[in-house]
């Protein structure tokens, strides 16, 4: 697993041994760049479940200026950490070691201009989540928030004030692009 572009770009990140997580593959982070702008003037991006680390990441090699983890694994936070440290950019984030839940609570009063959604596949928390977002106007005006899921999961076009602007399948992994109505 590698930073796609940026100040980090081609610089190799660690990732979590065994079947636990799912990163996402440089083709289809590749693929999320292209459609959201491959890089960034500043702001915060929200890494829900933080894995490795590898999506706040790329999004701080682009230009972003801070990136909010959470992941419950204890091995997944350790590694989060441990590829920040290697970057020198620990400053440059927060990582919360909890639930989904926990992490959206302790940060939301914040605005996010990217916020990302990849929990496991079986969970299915989508809705929920996003719901949770729209009541505390945690997606900054410009923002985008972007869903993972697997091409069996089936989510709405429209959450209140989120429309669905565009979604992709890759192999059996779908992508979903949500953006504030104007």
């Amino acid at each position: 697993m590698r930073v796609i572009a940026g100040k980090f770009g081609s610089r190799r990140l660690k990732s979590l041994e065994g079947a636990n997580t799912r990163p996402t593959q440089d083709k289809i982070k590749e693929a999320i760049f292209s459609k959201i702008g491959p890089y960034f003037d500043g702001g915060q991006v929200l890494d829900l479940f933080g894995g490795s680390g590898a999506f706040g990441i790329e999004c701080l090699s682009r230009g972003m200026d801070y990136c909010v983890y959470a992941d419950n694994n204890y091995q997944a936070i350790k590694i989060i950490k441990t590829n920040l440290e290697d970057l020198g950019i620990s400053n440059q984030a927060r990582v919360i070691k909890g639930s989904y839940q926990k992490a959206l609570e302790l940060c939301n009063q914040e605005k996010f201009k990217v916020i990302f959604l990849d929990p496991p596949y079986a969970l299915k928390v989508h809705d929920e989540i996003i719901k949770y977002v729209i009541d505390h106007e945690m997606l900054a005006d410009d923002g985008i928030l972007i869903v993972e899921t697997d091409t069996n999961t089936s989510l709405i076009d429209s959450y209140q004030t989120l429309n669905l602007v565009n979604n992709k399948e890759y192999g059996k992994t779908k992508i979903s692009y949500y953006k504030k109505v104007s």
